[in-house]
């Protein structure tokens, strides 16, 4: 589908209600989203796509300069408009959550349902996270690796250095570095390289479409998930900051 310059890749699976799934925006694509939450296709028409520069979607001419938040809601409108949908529940984990939420913002009458799942809901956030999980994190041996990889200088030459960092810090996105969903992540990135100027763009830009400030705005069901690794005072920040999100519902996995 052609958007502003660039080819965008989606997929269509499953019967039911509409689903819509935000991925992040920073490289990953939407093949491993597609393979983790396949099994809700038995009960929603789930609608993928690759964010420009990410999996099977192209850039523009002017490359990874349209690579941010603001264009990624533009992209997914556009999708809509193709697709001939009227509404439909968006789905946003991580980074795709702030993107979902920026749809939400733009275009309020399209969305008849949010769902959240770890969303990020700023740019500080993650950093202060990090602070916080990696000392209690390195002092399990299950993590401690990867702690130690994640402290390590982040300079990477290419895409190569970039994924090789990813697979190495892994096991601290997952409750258990040894599950299915795991051997998933590392499964895709041992087959796929991850664009560091997509996580570069990303990085810079993220700060001018703020959400936060702004969620008193969103007046529709929202269902946010977070999971229970996640430290304790991120917790009472997303809950703090999604208590804002009229008609929210919080719930800790």
């Amino acid at each position: 589908m052609p958007v502003d310059g660039a080819c965008i890749w989606y997929r269509i699976v499953g019967t039911g209600p509409l689903l819509f799934v935000q991925t992040p925006g920073w490289g990953i694509g939407s093949a491993l989203y597609q393979s983790t939450l396949g099994d809700l296709a038995q009960r929603f028409t789930l609608v993928f796509h690759d964010t420009r520069g990410s999996g099977r979607s192209s850039l523009a001419g002017d490359g990874f300069a349209m690579v941010n938040v603001g264009q990624f809601v533009l992209d997914l409108e556009a999708l809509r408009q193709h697709l001939d949908i009227e509404r439909f529940v968006l789905l946003g984990h991580s980074h795709g959550g702030y993107i979902a939420m920026n749809y939400a913002l733009a275009y309020p009458g399209r969305v008849t349902a949010l769902v959240l799942v770890a969303s990020q809901l700023g740019v500080d956030e993650p950093q202060a996270d990090v602070r916080r999980t990696l000392p209690v994190l390195a002092g399990d041996s299950r993590f401690a690796a990867a702690a130690a990889a994640f402290q390590a200088p982040g300079k990477f030459a290419d895409d190569a250095e970039f994924s090789g960092f990813l697979r190495q810090v892994a096991p601290l996105y997952f409750k258990e570095p040894s599950g299915h969903g795991y051997e998933q992540f590392t499964t895709y990135l041992n087959e796929h390289q991850v664009p560091l100027k997509a996580f570069q763009a990303c990085a810079v830009t993220n700060r001018h479409f703020p959400v936060r400030a702004r969620l008193a705005e969103l007046h529709i069901p929202t269902l946010c998930l977070v999971g229970s690794l996640i430290s304790s005072a991120r917790r009472f920040s997303h809950k703090r900051s999604t208590a804002a999100l009229r008609g929210a519902f919080w719930l800790n996995s």
